[in-house]
């Protein structure tokens, strides 16, 4: 029965075809985070390519199917369908995150660096590229560059502790201590449990202290 169905909705002429895939496409998606929830990563990957295969060109449906792929170790197929995303909506800053952190993870540190850029050019309030630039940018000791971006960072997200903390790292590295503690106090209001921000906090208030 969800064969002929299928079947129907993916031969069904415009625009009832098109209201027939995406409201399937949709149902599948919803499965598709029921069986993440439980863990059962084969139905969760098996539902969102069925829903791939009902809406080939739809952006958002590559996009989780990529994110499938790659949260179950198949990283080359997920930089497929993340690149088909972006190929088909330019403005999905998502799905370009998402890729950058592939190419960093596999060494190609020049091209993810491209990529966030790209995200940002498409969506200048993505928090998330503008934190993996400042640790691009920490990473190089480019200390002043990745203080930039975490505030930015900052800027579209407040809440964001972990641009806060590596924002402090940056001003620690600069001999900045007072403005590292003004940032680990924000850090440590975001993410009170977290013990690596409070941990570097007490570190750096014993030093101020000449403890």
């Amino acid at each position: 029965m969800t064969r002929a169905f299928l079947d129907e909705a993916l031969r069904a002429p415009a625009p009832r075809g098109e209201r027939l895939r995406s409201r399937w496409a949709l149902v599948l998606t919803l499965v598709a985070d029921m069986y993440r929830r439980k863990n059962d990563l084969p139905a969760y990957v098996a539902a969102l390519e069925t829903a791939a295969t009902v809406l080939p060109s739809d952006s958002e449906t590559l996009l989780n199917l990529g994110a499938a792929y790659a949260e179950t170790g198949r990283s080359e197929e997920a930089m497929q369908h993340y690149i088909r995303s972006v190929q088909l909506d330019g403005t999905n800053s998502v799905a370009l995150v998402n890729l950058g952190l592939l190419l960093e993870s596999s060494g190609r540190q020049d091209e993810a660096e491209a990529v966030y850029r790209q995200a940002i050019e498409a969506r200048p309030s993505e928090s998330l590229a503008h934190l993996n630039l400042g640790d691009m940018h920490l990473r190089r000791s480019e200390f002043a560059a990745a203080i930039g971006e975490y505030d930015e960072a900052i800027r579209y997200d407040a809440g964001m502790a972990l641009a806060y903390f590596y924002k402090a790292v940056a001003h620690i590295q600069l001999g900045e201590t007072e403005r590292a503690l003004v940032a680990l106090y924000s850090a440590v209001d975001f993410a009170p449990d977290d013990t690596q921000i409070r941990d570097l906090l007490a570190q750096v208030e014993g030093e101020g202290s000449g403890g």
